[in-house]
């Protein structure tokens, strides 16, 4: 699995990751799917802190968020099976735009 990020976190800012995964096929023809994918942006220093986060997305799809600074994330759903199929993560201040595959 490869895997790319480019970041717009500040310095009292963490990027968090949650991933769950499942067993699809039979005998010999065994994919292994990311079913449900957190993403979150927290504060590391406020103890009210809110997380901005992404739920799973199957395909390439724009996400956004609801955080102040506009930023959102795009993720490909992830089949991991021999050496296939790349997760890549964006997050960036950007406003809503097409995203194809």
């Amino acid at each position: 699995v490869q895997e790319a990020i480019m970041l717009d976190i500040s310095d009292d800012e963490q990027l968090l990751f949650r991933h769950r995964a499942q067993v699809k096929g039979i005998e010999g023809e065994v994919e292994i799917v990311l079913t449900n994918t957190r993403l979150s942006i927290a504060s590391s220093n406020s103890a009210d802190s809110k997380n901005f986060a992404w739920a799973n997305i199957a395909g390439v799809k724009y996400s956004p968020a609801n955080d102040p600074k506009g930023r959102a994330m795009v993720l490909l759903k992830t089949v991991i099976q021999g050496s296939e199929d790349v997760v890549i993560t964006l997050v960036g201040p950007t406003k809503e735009q097409n995203f194809s595959q």
